[in-house]
This record gives C-alpha cells, sequence and structure tokens, in this order.
C-alpha cells in the first residue's frame, strides 16, 4: 500500500508540474504578465503558496492551477478567501517580501493532464 500511495502521489506531481507548464504558456500567449510563480503567502488562516500571480487589464489575479480531477482544498479556498478580502503577506524570497497582496484567485482546471 505504501508503494501504490507513493505512486500516486509521484504521478499527481508530474500532472500537476505539467499543468502548470501549459498554464503559463497559455497565460504568456493571452498577453497576461506573470508577476511572480509559486508565491508564498502568509494569511490568517496559515501560508498559501500560489501558482501564479498575473496582470492583466492593470490588476493582479491568482492563478490556482488544477490537473485532472483535483479540486482546491478547503484549507485553499479558506486562504484564498482570505487573500481576496482581507489581504496577506508576501513570505517568499526576494524583492516582494513583505508586502501585502490583496487579489482574487481564478482556477484553471486541465481535467486531460
Amino acid at each position: 500500500r505504501r508503494i501504490e500511495r507513493a505512486n500516486r502521489l509521484l504521478e499527481n506531481y508530474y500532472r500537476g508540474a505539467a499543468a502548470e507548464a501549459r498554464a503559463k504558456t497559455e497565460l504568456m500567449r493571452e498577453g497576461s504578465r506573470i508577476v511572480a510563480e509559486q508565491l508564498h503567502v502568509r494569511t490568517q488562516h496559515g501560508k498559501r503558496v500560489i501558482d501564479f500571480v498575473i496582470e492583466r487589464g492593470g490588476r493582479w489575479v491568482a492563478i490556482e492551477v488544477k490537473a485532472g480531477n483535483a479540486v482546491r482544498s478547503l484549507a485553499q479556498v479558506l486562504k484564498d478567501t482570505a487573500i481576496a478580502n482581507q489581504g496577506g503577506t508576501i513570505v517568499s524570497r526576494g524583492a516582494m517580501y513583505g508586502q501585502r497582496i490583496m487579489v482574487e484567485t481564478i482556477v484553471r482546471q486541465y481535467p486531460n493532464m
């Protein structure tokens, strides 16, 4: 059972990585500017990793990528709602560290990945 679980986790990891690569290509093709990838944001409910933050039409939007039949967990929805309504603090290393961010999250689903 452990091997089956490990194989499933590994398969999910690769499916997710492929979906994120596809999303990145599509976002750039659509003319969105990618502001950040894998951005770590602290909320009142804990840390959230945002797949992409893009700039579209002068505003920033968070993009959550899901592969296959994956859905956001309750914790992800709770943190995304907090980031949209109260904002969060960027805790990723780099130039954006410590900045506040308040963005809505859009889910991009890739069912065939």
